[in-house]
């Protein structure tokens, strides 16, 4: 009969994943948790495809918030440049949006 998982039954299941899927050295979790480094490599092993998916998982988050981010920004410099027009501030004019496509313009020497 097969052994049950240590790491599977250990009161502390989900910090362990959650180390294995961040990449943390087998080593500081099994210090950690009081398991042997072998026992987490095992348990590594059987729930890979968890762990593969929980990281892919947080990265696309990661990228999500970055995207939202990216997205609050140029709503606030939408909204800036349009009130220094509304206000006649012409000074904001200097400022251009550069696509990946565009350089910016250079004086010649």
């Amino acid at each position: 009969m097969p052994r049950t998982c240590l790491a599977c039954s250990h009161h502390e299941r989900e910090a362990i994943d959650k180390a294995l899927a961040t990449g943390e050295p087998l080593r500081n979790i099994a210090k950690r948790v009081s398991l042997s480094p072998a026992g987490l490599l095992r348990h590594k092993n059987h729930v890979a495809q968890a762990i593969v998916k929980a990281s892919e998982k947080r990265e696309e988050q990661l990228g999500d918030n970055l995207l939202d981010e990216m997205r609050r920004v140029q709503r606030k410099a939408w909204e800036l440049l349009a009130r220094t027009e509304s206000e006649g501030d012409h000074r904001a004019s200097i400022v251009r949006f550069v696509g990946p496509d565009d350089e910016p313009e250079r004086e010649s020497p």
